[in-house]
């Protein structure tokens, strides 16, 4: 009855990508900071480090990903009402189902 509906698709989709969000930037930020360490190179919020890599400095590319964090914590509330909205719809058409409105 409610697992193949329009509504139900909707929620599944905001779930996927709230939660693909949160995870990609996790797994981003946790990736950088490994690469850091195993090069010996220092990474924080603070400032670009140079860290040369076969004659290339990547401090610069480091500093990026791993500022995705910030990005996340200005982003995370729209994903929280993006899951929010598609949860209040999925509701509503489950309610409309169940009580054949």
């Amino acid at each position: 009855m409610f697992g193949k509906s329009l509504a139900a698709q909707a929620f599944g989709a905001a779930l996927l990508l709230g939660f693909g969000y949160a995870g990609m930037v996790v797994v981003l930020s946790l990736l950088t900071t490994v690469t850091a360490q195993m090069l010996g190179c220092q990474v924080d919020e603070g400032s670009v480090h140079q860290c040369m890599v076969l004659g290339a400095d990547i401090g610069k590319l480091l500093y990026a990903s791993g500022m995705t964090v910030m990005l996340m914590l200005v982003a995370m509330p729209l994903v929280l009402i993006a899951v929010g909205a598609a949860l209040s719809v999925a509701v509503g058409a489950w309610l409309s189902d169940f009580f054949g409105a």
